[in-house]
C-alpha cells in the first residue's frame, strides 16, 4: 500500500491484516480509496454506515447463464418512516452534542443519557431497555459503521428503540441554516467534491472542522466539540435543528 497515492485499491476478505491497528494507520494516512470485502468488525477504521454494501445476485450457479449483480446499502434508511416519540434519549456524545439534545429532552422533560461512546451504545440499550417505553438513539453516522451490526440486530428484535444516525452533530447544525454568517449549503449538497481523504479519517472531522472555522472568532457562536456556547441552545437553533430531525417528535 505505500507507493500508492490517488487510487481506489480493493481488498478481499481472506486478508488477515484488514482488523489490525497496522492497516487502519496506514489507510488513515493514505489519499487512497478502499473497498473491504469483509464480513468482519473494523473498529480501528472510523467508517460510515451509509458506506456499507451489500452483494445481490441472480441466476444459478449451475446454469451457464450472464448473472446481474447489485451493490445496495445494507442498512437502507436507518432512521425510521413513522414519527419517533421518544421516552428517553441516548446520545454517543457525551459532550457538545449531549449538551444540546439534553436541552430538547429537557424541554419536553424526558430523559437524556450519555452512553460515551460508540462501543457502549449497546450496553446502555441493554441496560435501559426495560425502563422506557420508547428509547432512541443518536449517534454520529459518520464513525458509527463498526457498530452497525450488533445494533441492527438489537433494534430488530427490540419492539421499543430506534436509531436516529445523521452525519455527525455539526453536520446537524450546519443544516439548520441558522447560524449567523455561515452558508455552506454548496458544501452539504456535495460534500464529497470538498472532503480530502487523506486530511479528514471521516466526515465527522470534516464537518467539525467546518463548522469551526466558520465560526472562528466570533464571541457567541464559535463552536467548541468540548463544551457547547449557549447560543446553540437558543430556540433559533433548536427549532431549525428540530425541522431538520423531521421524523423526531419534540413538541
Amino acid at each position: 500500500m505505500e507507493g500508492i497515492s490517488g487510487s481506489i485499491i480493493f481488498i478481499d476478505e481472506g486478508s488477515r491484516f484488514l482488523a489490525s491497528k497496522k492497516f487502519a494507520e496506514l489507510a488513515l494516512k493514505s489519499d487512497n480509496y478502499f473497498v473491504l470485502a469483509t464480513r468482519e468488525k473494523l473498529p480501528m477504521l472510523p467508517y460510515s454506515v451509509r458506506e456499507i454494501y451489500g452483494f445481490r445476485e441472480s441466476g444459478k450457479f449451475h446454469e451457464a447463464k450472464q448473472k446481474y449483480n447489485e451493490i445496495y446499502n445494507l442498512y437502507g434508511e436507518i432512521s425510521e418512516t413513522d414519527g419517533i416519540n421518544p421516552h428517553l434519549v441516548i446520545t454517543e456524545d457525551s459532550n457538545s452534542g449531549y449538551e444540546f439534545f439534553n436541552e430538547l429532552c429537557r424541554q419536553k422533560n424526558i430523559s437524556c443519557i450519555s452512553a460515551n461512546g460508540k462501543s457502549n451504545i449497546l450496553k446502555v440499550l441493554k441496560n435501559t431497555e426495560a425502563t422506557a417505553q420508547k428509547i432512541l438513539v443518536i449517534a454520529d453516522g459518520a464513525a458509527l459503521g463498526s457498530e452497525m451490526r450488533e445494533i441492527m440486530r438489537y433494534l430488530d428484535s427490540a419492539e421499543n428503540a430506534a436509531l436516529y444516525a445523521p452525519e455527525s452533530f455539526e453536520w446537524l447544525l450546519l443544516s439548520t441554516n441558522a447560524i449567523p454568517d455561515v452558508n455552506v449549503s454548496a458544501i452539504l449538497q456535495k460534500p464529497e467534491n470538498y472532503i480530502e481523504s487523506e486530511k479528514y479519517a471521516s466526515w465527522e472531522q470534516f464537518f467539525t472542522k467546518l463548522l469551526s472555522e466558520q465560526t472562528q472568532g466570533n464571541p457567541i457562536w464559535s463552536y467548541s466539540k468540548r463544551k457547547l456556547a449557549r447560543s446553540y441552545l437558543s430556540s433559533r437553533i433548536v427549532t431549525a435543528a428540530k425541522k431538520v430531525m423531521h421524523l423526531i417528535i419534540w413538541d
